[in-house]
């Protein structure tokens, strides 16, 4: 078996019996007195280190970094004024930092000397003292108004008392001076006592109670509103702009324009100058009321020379309706027939006093409240034409100069003269707005004349019977 015999070696192998030159030698320092000496080496490879003696730490102030072998005398920094000419002087000190100071004479006393000096390290006697260069204030710590730069007191202290100083809270007390956690807030809450009023066809009236109280001021209340099923609101504001004041005292708000016969839907908002802002609430609903229409088929009839009967027809309810009557001329001005109004369910109305053959003209509109105000019908209708005859001849009514027959009709009719007329006669038809839709003339010796209307549409129309001495008026119903 071949391999390395020699025991020395560092790859001897026992069981070897042939050695086959293979034997491996430690090398090594194998000097006694060096630092890295290897007892195990039998070989020297000349690589012994002897050593260098001194301070071999780093953060000393006596390092060294050419030494290898530590021999105690490292010595620490020792920051001061190292320069012995200081009144600061560190004799211990071996590094320098600066902070060396040296002898400046002058007046050292801020407090209440007028001639301090702040750049002086060495009071010299020199202050001079005086009550006008005194740095006065509250030098007591645990005072709100202590003064860290005064020296002498001037009995300015304040001190706590505590309590609540939030003006805004139930509980303020206005001689505290530190807050001691125990204020109290008002809970203002939403908006009561609401309800909608004096409803008509185009308005209505909103309502709600004063939510102002000792506690809680109103800055701003608004209202929104819109047709059920629509998406688009309308709103009013009492108290705009927020922050504005407190003082919104507003419990009631008109809203116009508003259509006839429709639902609406609402709710409120309300803002307070010392709680919190309530979001929408207090919803609702109303109705308004439908529109009120204005008579029909009005006519104006003379009775005489100087009386007009004037009459119509209704298609809704109402409270009554009010005339106006003038002579129809420029610059004439109108009168009341049956002073402010002619209530339902009265559906003619007599004029006496009128100036005989004279033109006229009547308006009209009607009022659903009997208290009169806004819910009317929307504009004054007609007008209507009417002349007063001359004097009727004695023994002789307006009914009996001549007829309409049928009347009511379906649209053809009879007019029946007297034959007592001198002259030529002229028979006119008008429609409900005055429009003449026919016109006939004929001699005194015919005493009966027939109309044909059933194209016109059914209504009420006015006969004007004009003779060469007077006029005359009757009504025909075409049904």
């Amino acid at each position: 078996i071949f391999g390395c015999t020699d025991p020395l070696a560092v790859n001897y192998d026992p069981t070897v019996l042939i050695d086959d030159g293979s034997c491996v030698y430690p090398v090594g320092c194998m000097d006694s007195t060096a630092i890295n000496f290897d007892s195990t080496a039998i070989i020297s490879d000349s690589s012994c280190i002897y050593p260098i003696l001194g301070c071999i730490d780093s953060t000393a102030i006596n390092f060294d970094s050419l030494a290898n072998t530590d021999d105690g005398s490292c010595q620490p920094y020792i920051y001061g004024c190292t320069d012995s000419t200081a009144i600061n002087y560190y004799s211990s000190a071996n590094s320098d930092d600066g902070s060396c100071i040296y002898l400046i004479y002058g007046c050292t006393d801020p407090c209440n000397s007028c001639n301090y000096n702040p750049l002086a390290t060495m009071d010299d006697g020199s202050c001079v003292y005086s009550t006008s260069c005194m740095s006065t204030g509250c030098i007591d710590p645990l005072a709100l108004n202590y003064d860290s730069t005064a020296c002498y007191s001037d009995s300015s202290c304040v001190y706590c008392v505590y309590g609540c100083i939030d003006p805004l809270a139930l509980n303020y007390d206005s001689l505290s001076t530190c807050d001691d956690g125990s204020c109290n807030y008002a809970t203002c809450g939403p908006i009561t006592g609401v309800y909608i009023n004096n409803i008509i066809h185009d308005r209505v009236i909103f309502n709600w109670d004063s939510m102002n109280t000792q506690y809680c001021q109103v800055d701003q209340i608004r209202f929104r509103y819109r047709e059920v099923g629509t998406s688009s609101y309308s709103t009013k504001t009492m108290g705009a702009p927020t922050g504005s004041g407190c003082n919104t005292s507003n419990v009631t708000k008109m809203v116009l324009g508003l259509s006839p016969n429709t639902n609406y839907e609402y709710d409120f908002k309300i803002w307070y100058c010392n709680a919190s802002t309530i979001n929408w609430h207090t919803g609702g609903v109303f109705t308004t009321a439908t529109m009120c229409d204005n008579v029909t088929n009005v006519t104006a009839s003379p009775l005489s020379s100087s009386k007009v009967e004037i009459c119509w027809d209704t298609v809704s309810s109402y409270a009554f309706v009010r005339l106006k009557y003038r002579i129809d001329s420029t610059g004439s001005a109108y009168n009341n027939i049956g002073g402010m109004g002619v209530f339902s369910p009265l559906l003619c109305k007599e004029k006496n006093g009128l100036l005989s053959n004279t033109d006229y003209r009547v308006i009209y509109r009607t009022w659903c409240n009997a208290s009169g105000g806004a819910y009317r019908s929307p504009q004054w209708d007609g007008p209507v034409f009417f002349t007063t005859p001359s004097v009727i001849r004695e023994g002789e009514t307006i009914e009996n100069i001549f007829e309409v027959y049928p009347n009511p009709n379906m649209g053809e009719f009879d007019i029946i003269i007297d034959n007592n007329f001198n002259g030529k006669i002229t028979v006119f038809i008008f429609n409900v707005l005055g429009e003449e839709i026919s016109c006939i003339n004929f001699n005194n010796n015919i005493s009966k004349f027939h109309f044909d209307l059933s194209d016109k549409p059914k209504g009420v129309y006015t006969v004007k019977l004009k003779t060469s001495e007077d006029t005359y008026y009757k009504r025909v119903v075409i049904q």
